[in-house]
């Protein structure tokens, strides 16, 4: 198990302010924003990683046509998934030679096409009937009193929309950061040609891979000195946002990744896998966050609607998944099941969920990460 985290606050002690243009720390140059350059021009590439945040966003508006009662294509989103067919409306990404589903962790990509599956199939009937859901019955619900915003789920309540959203951010963005044998941040990655530069690039292997990092956690260079704009507010990005207005993880996320990869073209390898800590740490800490905040949600309003409910279910569960992505994670594999299977309803049944059953799943999370603690009814 990793040490307990590195305090949140304990970042800015390290790395001091970041106001100026580049900071001294242990005689490294760290700039205030995510660029670096060499001979004048810029050293950073991950093009391939803002190409398959781009392919989930069209991914999920797609998906969500079915809430609002249209048939939606399995070989559509299963194109998409692949990137085979030209199935995006922005053409750059139907010629990036990227996709989604060969970065997928391994054995996932046959559950995530099942859920589209899913998803297809039932969008087609209540694209016909406008079929209500009940327990044990797929269909829709609404997650307003009014029966306005509508939301497609299986016989279980799963939105299949938040479960391909999620999923996807989880199984491919986080697996793809921090998976101990083939994620960017892993020993495999980065012990890796950090002396010449790549053929016809201007980086090294080292830099390029700490870069594709940095690129799946979504946010812009010079966040958070500058607010998130709409574009930019999703994925990761949006929901470190949402977390550091309760404690400061997208700083010490930031300062991180600019440290490290300033400590890489320094060549100073023990700040590298230092900060490579703090990243680990403060990204397991956002997603255990989030997961706390949708149980929460569902704790606080007894009263809202069940589409509403299932809703915020859909996304504590997904995240909860998620750290199963997370190498040497505080949650033990154990609570993550005990938490899917039993306190999200038994088998994961959103139907069968009881108060005391979130409850305990909140207790698990916040014995899990005690920086919880002091936020457990506020998030």
């Amino acid at each position: 198990m990793r040490r307990l985290f590195l305090p949140l606050a304990f970042a800015a002690v390290i790395f001091g302010c970041s106001d100026d243009t580049v900071e001294p720390v242990n005689n490294i140059e760290v700039p205030s924003t995510y660029t670096f350059e060499r001979n004048g021009q810029s050293s950073v590439s991950y093009s391939g990683q803002t190409a398959r945040l781009n392919m989930l966003a069209e991914i999920k508006a797609y998906a969500s046509k079915a809430h609002n009662f249209e048939e939606v294509s399995y070989s559509q989103l299963s194109n998409m998934y692949s990137n085979t067919e030209n199935p995006f409306q922005d053409e750059s990404l139907n010629t990036s030679g990227k996709q989604l589903f060969n970065k997928t962790a391994i054995g996932e990509e046959q559950e995530m096409l099942a859920i589209m599956q899913d998803l297809a199939t039932i969008s087609a009937d209540v694209a016909v009937n406008k079929t209500l859901a009940s327990e044990g019955k797929s269909g829709i619900l609404y997650r307003n009193a009014d029966n306005t915003k509508p939301i497609v789920v299986n016989e279980k309540g799963w939105e299949h929309v938040q479960f391909i959203e999620k999923g996807l951010m989880g199984s491919v963005f986080i697996y793809q950061m921090l998976n101990t044998q083939t994620g960017y941040l892993s020993n495999t990655k980065l012990n890796v040609d950090n002396e010449n530069l790549v053929d016809g690039k201007n980086y090294t292997a080292m830099e390029h891979h700490w870069d594709e990092a940095f690129g799946y956690w979504g946010a812009p260079v010079d966040y958070p000195m500058n607010p998130l704009t709409v574009e930019e507010d999703r994925f990761w990005a949006k929901y470190t946002q949402d977390v550091h207005e309760h404690v400061p993880v997208a700083t010490s996320l930031s300062e991180a990744f600019r440290t490290g990869r300033a400590a890489i073209v320094a060549k100073n390898y023990g700040i590298r896998n230092s900060q490579r800590e703090v990243i680990v740490n403060n990204l397991e800490f956002v997603i255990a966050a989030t997961a706390l905040h949708y149980i929460n949600s569902v704790l606080q309003n007894q009263t809202a609607p069940t589409g509403e409910k299932f809703h915020a279910l859909s996304e504590a569960y997904m995240f909860i998944e998620a750290l199963k992505y997370v190498p040497q994670s505080y949650i033990t594999i154990e609570q993550i099941n005990q938490i899917l299977n039993t306190h999200l309803g038994q088998d994961g049944d959103f139907w069968t969920v009881t108060t005391d059953g979130l409850t305990a799943a909140k207790s698990i999370l916040t014995e899990s990460y005690p920086d919880l603690k002091p936020l457990q009814d506020e998030l």
